[in-house]
């Protein structure tokens, strides 16, 4: 099973195309809140294999994404995912950083 890679435009397409895929901040509470892409939910990387199978079934579609190009989180966190059986994973490989330089909006509980 490959990760494949999503780039910001291809994911804000499947905002509004795949409804159903559900789209993961792998970063602390603390940077969510701070700021997070519209829709995503947050599961911190060190809770990833405790939280995934209350969250979803192994077979939806899993957009990870994590700080910029340069954080492992996503990309490690995809590996986990695809080890416990996930099957559909995408990473949004230049992160929250890569999504706001594209001109996509960001949310934040601040």
């Amino acid at each position: 099973m490959s990760i494949k890679p999503i780039t910001p435009e291809e994911l804000n397409e499947h905002l509004t195309h795949a409804p159903n895929a559900i789209i993961i901040n792998v970063l602390s509470h603390e940077m969510f809140a701070k700021q997070h892409i519209p829709g995503s939910v947050n599961v911190p990387f060190d809770k990833i294999e405790e939280y995934m199978p209350v969250l979803t079934t192994k077979n939806q579609q899993l957009i990870l994404y994590c700080h910029d190009e340069e954080c492992q989180a996503s990309p490690n966190a995809a590996k986990e995912l695809a080890k416990i059986g996930y099957q559909d994973i995408l990473d949004l490989e230049v992160g929250i950083e890569g999504w706001k330089e594209a001109g996509y909006p960001v949310e934040s509980y601040a």
